[in-house]
């Protein structure tokens, strides 16, 4: 039998007006206490160099670019704009053959970009 936990709800006190009460919620659940506490630029990301795997991922690029193969880029449900961003800049050196999903727990699109 599944058993439901309610976690105890997440102090949002310390934060202004300006930030939207169910972000403060999901902030605050995550163990971020203030506005401050939030990095909204790009400075805090890894260096492409950090990421694992990249090297091979840039490899199978760079060969299927040139053998002209057909990719698929599998991007989350949000709205930071990351999966479909290399589609385009993608298209625009030529390579038609890019397809973007969209994967969402209920939904799967696939989107022509």
């Amino acid at each position: 039998m599944i058993e439901i936990k309610r976690r105890p709800e997440a102090d949002t006190s310390q934060f202004t007006d300006a930030t939207p009460p169910l972000l403060q919620r999901i902030y605050a659940s995550r163990g971020i206490s203030c506005e401050a506490e939030l990095e909204r630029g790009a400075k805090g990301l890894l260096g492409y160099n950090q990421l694992f795997g990249i090297q091979p991922a840039v490899d199978l690029l760079v060969s299927a670019l040139a053998e002209q193969r057909r990719i698929i880029v599998v991007g989350d449900f949000d709205a930071d704009g990351a999966p479909v961003l290399p589609c385009r800049c993608w298209r625009c050196v030529c390579w038609a053959a890019v397809t973007w999903i969209i994967w969402c727990p209920t939904v799967l699109m696939t989107v022509m970009v």
